[in-house]
């Protein structure tokens, strides 16, 4: 308990503007210097394991009705601001949760990263895992960040757009400019590929990564810069490992159908035991969307019937029996229930193989994967394989797939992107606000608080 506070002080000062802790030992406090110390570093998966939220209020997976506006408690001010994409989310003086937790975990990672080598041993703690744990942690949380607050990745211009700051060390002193997107991505896919050489094949909690967690972030790292051959070949490497998909016609059921909020029986309700989940993360979004962002009508269109995604995924009564003004995202576990899951999966894992696949000619690899998500997907008496005469047919399968399958994870607004870069031509429609496929405003503004403090970060234009 002493130790896990006393982190809980060095995690602080990543945060604040004090000395360097490890220049200056603050008194009291212990600082790491065993594989054991940097074991307990790793082992808080409420800081490892979040990631970014902000940006699920920015997709055209979601509505709100101009009468829930008022009714801001649980999702917060800052959701309907970025709902409609107002020129920042924040206040001078309140904080951007995804952008200083993000970086709360990449100091972390840099302090075990620096000081790793000269540990001391413990006895059963592996140094190499250690070392592969922070650098895929680091990774992750790098590529959210680029992701939100950053043009998507395209080989013309990567090398001169504006990324994220990029500390490699834990110094709380430095004031980094933004590193351009491909300086970004060229560290991610650098510390996934040492950290896929340094991990285990299987791990005890599935927070921890694993080799399997690195393929897997690469898979969609490789998928991002429309590297197809490898995001084929590492998506995989991933199934490879673990290939589990739930079947929802036998793996779900309601407790109460007319009491939805029961939840789902013969269901894991221990992220661990769920057994799709490559690299558990969570979104800390307000559970349902607190039902005051309901299911977008065009989303809700393209579900036909018998597809049990969207029977398990949403109710039209919220938790007292009350009729909703739209269609409510239910936190089931399965299906949208999944928009806490913000990890890597199984099922994204089989999309990017079919994606890279159609992309690449091979039509029949690519449906069938499509069809061995969606054959446990829908009842029996509904279900129908998918067919294509053409690529670009297969590919308008594959995409409304992965965006049906992968709702309300985190993943919609980068492909929103990278999609608009091949001339999709996605427009996002929020009330009276309309965002064309060049809008800025598909990137995250940077919240004053963050410019403030470090003046050297210049602003998203809006």
């Amino acid at each position: 308990m002493k130790k896990i506070i006393c982190y809980a002080i060095i995690a602080f000062f990543a945060l604040s503007a004090c000395d360097d802790f490890l220049d200056i030992k603050p008194k009291g406090v212990v600082v790491p210097s065993t594989l054991g110390d940097f074991e307990y570093l790793l082992s808080e998966p409420y800081v490892f394991s979040r990631t970014s939220n902000m940006s699920a209020y920015m997709t055209d997976e979601i509505t709100l009705p101009d009468e829930n506006r008022g009714d801001v408690r649980l999702v917060g001010i800052s959701a309907i601001r970025a709902y409609d994409f107002e020129p920042l989310f924040f206040e001078l003086d309140e904080t951007d949760s995804d952008w200083e937790n993000a970086y709360k975990t990449i100091y972390t990672c840099n302090t075990i990263l620096s000081g790793i080598d000269k540990a001391e041993n413990s006895p059963g703690i592996d140094r190499n895992r250690i070392r592969g744990e922070a650098l895929a942690h680091r990774a992750f949380t790098y590529l959210q960040l680029v992701n939100a607050y950053a043009k998507h990745y395209h080989p013309a211009t990567a090398d001169t757009d504006m990324g994220v700051p990029m500390p490699i060390k834990p110094d709380i002193n430095a004031l980094l400019p933004r590193s351009s997107v491909k300086e970004v991505y060229g560290l991610i896919e650098s510390d996934l590929l040492e950290a896929a050489e340094l991990l285990p094949d299987k791990g005890k909690y599935n927070y921890k990564p694993t080799k399997s967690a690195a393929y897997g972030i690469l898979a969609r790292v490789y998928l991002y810069k429309a590297d197809y051959p490898n995001a084929r070949t590492y998506a995989q490497k991933a199934l490879d490992a673990n290939s589990y998909l739930y079947d929802y016609n036998h793996d779900t059921a309601w407790i109460d159908p007319k009491a939805k909020h029961r939840g789902l029986k013969n269901f894991p309700n221990v992220a661990n035991d769920i057994k799709d989940i490559i690299l558990y993360k969570y979104q800390n979004k307000a559970g349902a969307y607190a039902f005051t962002f309901f299911m977008s009508p065009e989303l809700e269109a393209l579900y036909v019937p018998g597809d049990l995604r969207f029977t398990l995924g949403t109710t039209q009564e919220d938790w007292y029996g009350a009729s909703l003004k739209g269609t409510g995202i239910l936190s089931s576990n399965v299906f949208v229930g999944n928009y806490e899951y913000g990890g890597i999966q199984t099922n994204e894992m089989y999309l990017i193989r079919a994606e890279a696949n159609v992309r690449e000619g091979k039509i029949t690899d690519a449906l069938s994967d499509l069809n061995a998500i969606r054959v446990k997907r829908f009842t029996p008496e509904t279900y129908t394989d998918l067919k294509a005469s053409s690529k670009e047919e297969a590919l308008q399968l594959v995409l409304r797939e992965r965006r049906l399958e992968l709702a309300f994870t985190g993943l919609r607004l980068a492909d929103i992107k990278r999609l608009n870069q091949e001339g999709h031509n996605i427009v996002i429609k929020h009330g009276k606000v309309t965002l064309t496929a060049d809008d800025n405003r598909l990137v995250m503004p940077i919240a004053n608080k963050v410019l403030a403090r470090n003046p050297n970060i210049k602003q998203n234009p809006r």
